[in-house]
């Protein structure tokens, strides 16, 4: 070529003739031939769009390795130093969509590569918004590509002997560890030959048909992959498996409150302290940074559920032996309501309470009102005795007053709409 517009003419016409019109397909090597010319020639030109779209029609054309090819021509764009800001901001939104499908795949060169092309990208560029999410997939190569070599060699191995206990064990640890491939990491840990390994696989397999898992189910895995890196037969994976806990065991206690809540409506006291008992435990265990006052919050609330039910079960016995008082009727309206949530049997006993701000809003609260303003009110009336709680008492009765406001907000306007949008907020945002 003789100039870099008739280079650009000549790719650009191969583009629409075998990638856009796919005149080609019944010429399945010369399209193959003119798109590996394009993504030589593409990069040159900084032409993003046309080379990451022609990789992309190539990999679902042709068995190649995709995210090699993207990492390359990268490789050759910034080499050329002359990117403009837009042609840099393009690329690094396809690199931050790209990368993480590399790492996915298991193609963990490349999503290295990729990932730290982006994040030089990003220095250049004023919109550096996926940098946290490239820096992520660098730590996890990092960790992956002491282990990658190995990895590849037992895939090759399952080639001629697709039953192999060790070269199983191995991919399929190292799926489980570094991409989110669960079932394809599992179909591996099942031929492992390794009974630790085998029940966990049938565990999450069991577990899969629940999606989302629930934070008990997140935490039992976590749990179980803990276990397993203690093992000192696959000792190279310890820490992967390690890291892989953590993980887990994060999106675990984030959804472990929803899980007591559900566990003590049902009246499954037991079930509730063991996942309190099981999220201290690991979170402990994992030492996960910023879980300390978590962990001691926990602690206190299961102290405390035990204090409240042993409250609850004396005030039944009482009242079961003719021994009726205030305070037995505010301990089961205490237990029912602001503990278990289950306000229609306990609002009940809350109106005979020992307590008068109570009585009142608990009488309030059984007739049902439609009016907003006392809807308003009685939220404000629970959000007030909420105040005086702490941990799973002051959660849920801090529901009950947004059940409320949710009820009242379409009426609302000026200062009582902004009061009640703030309480509503900062309850989301709440945990026990």
């Amino acid at each position: 070529m003789d100039t870099n517009l008739a280079e650009y003419n000549f790719y650009n016409d191969l583009y629409q003739h075998f990638v856009v019109k796919d005149h080609g397909k019944h010429h399945p090597v010369l399209r193959y031939a003119a798109m590996q010319l394009i993504v030589r020639l593409a990069p040159l030109q900084l032409d993003v769009p046309t080379t990451f779209a022609t990789i992309v029609a190539m990999g679902h054309k042709y068995k190649i390795d995709r995210y090699r090819l993207m990492g390359t021509a990268t490789r050759q764009m910034l080499a050329l130093g002359n990117m403009q800001e837009s042609t840099a901001q393009t690329l690094l939104s396809d690199l931050a969509e790209y990368a993480p499908k590399a790492m996915e795949s298991a193609h963990i060169r490349s999503a290295d590569q990729m990932a730290r092309a982006g994040i030089i990208l990003a220095g250049v560029t004023s919109t550096p918004g996926p940098v946290n999410s490239l820096m992520k997939i660098v730590h996890k190569a990092h960790r992956a590509l002491p282990l990658y070599g190995r990895y590849r060699r037992a895939k090759r191995e399952l080639e001629n002997h697709p039953h192999d206990p060790s070269a199983n064990t191995t991919v399929g640890l190292f799926l489980a560890c570094f991409t989110h491939h669960a079932n394809r990491a599992d179909a591996h840990l099942l031929r492992s030959g390794d009974p630790k390994l085998i029940a966990i696989a049938q565990a999450q397999n069991t577990e899969s048909n629940d999606y989302p898992p629930t934070g008990e189910q997140l935490i039992a895995m976590a749990r179980n992959w803990m276990a397993i890196s203690r093992e000192h037969t696959i000792r190279r994976f310890r820490r992967p498996l390690r890291a892989l806990a953590g993980e887990i065991a994060v999106n675990g206690l984030k959804s472990i409150d929803p899980d007591v809540l559900k566990a003590l409506k049902n009246d499954h006291y037991r079930q509730a302290q063991r996942l309190l008992s099981d999220a201290e435990k690991l979170a402990s265990d994992l030492n996960l940074a910023g879980y300390s006052d978590q962990i001691a919050a926990w602690e206190k609330d299961r102290k405390a559920l035990a204090t409240l039910r042993s409250h609850y079960r004396a005030a039944v016995a009482a009242m079961n032996g003719g021994k009726s008082s205030r305070k037995a009727f505010q301990a089961i309206g205490e237990y029912l309501c602001f503990v278990s949530g289950r306000w229609k049997h306990g609002l009940a006993y809350l109106r005979r309470s020992d307590i008068r701000k109570i009585r009142q809003a608990s009488a309030e609260d059984v007739k049902m009102p439609t009016s907003p303003e006392i809807q308003k009110s009685l939220g404000d009336m629970w959000w007030m005795i909420s105040d005086d709680y702490q941990g799973i008492e002051r959660y849920n009765i801090r529901r009950r007053a947004v059940h409320w406001y949710n009820l009242a907000i379409k009426k609302l306007h000026g200062r009582d709409m902004a009061e009640v949008t703030y309480r509503k907020l900062s309850l989301k945002h709440e945990t026990f």
